[in-house]
C-alpha cells in the first residue's frame, strides 16, 4: 500500500495550479481533477465527479490502480485518511481537509470556507 509518486504525476498535480478550471483541475488525463465540463469544480456531483460513488474516481470504489499520485482510491488512495502519504498522514502532498471536507485537493494546508465547492456525497 505505499504510495507511489512518479516524477511526471507530481508535476501534473503542481500543474493543476495552472488549470483553466481553477486550482482544482491538474493537467493530467489520468487525474480525478481531468476538466471533463467546466463546471466540475462547483458541480462536486455527477458522473465526472471524484466524490461520487459511481465514479471510477471514487474515493468509495472498492479498488483500483494505486501507481500514481492521481490514485483515485484503494489503500494508497490521495483520498484516503488513514494512510501515511495521503491527506491525514504524516507525508501528505495536499490538505488534511480532504475532498471528503472543506478542503482543495492539491493545495497544501489550505483551507475552504465550508460554503466552498467540495462536499461529501453520500450518506
Amino acid at each position: 500500500g505505499k504510495l507511489v509518486v512518479r516524477p511526471a504525476a507530481k508535476a501534473d498535480w503542481m500543474a493543476g495550479m495552472q488549470g483553466p478550471g481553477g486550482p482544482i483541475i491538474p493537467m493530467c488525463p489520468m487525474s480525478p481533477f481531468i476538466p471533463w465540463g467546466p463546471l466540475w469544480p462547483t458541480v462536486p456531483i455527477g458522473p465526472t465527479s471524484p466524490l461520487t460513488p459511481v465514479s471510477p474516481f471514487s474515493p468509495l470504489c472498492p479498488s483500483a490502480p494505486s501507481i500514481h499520485l492521481h490514485s483515485p482510491c484503494g489503500p494508497s488512495s490521495p483520498f484516503s485518511p488513514t494512510e501515511p502519504g495521503t491527506p491525514g498522514g504524516p507525508n501528505s502532498p495536499i490538505s488534511p481537509m480532504t475532498p471528503l471536507g472543506p478542503g482543495i485537493p492539491g493545495v497544501p494546508g489550505r483551507p475552504l470556507d465550508p460554503a466552498g465547492p467540495i462536499k461529501p456525497v453520500g450518506p
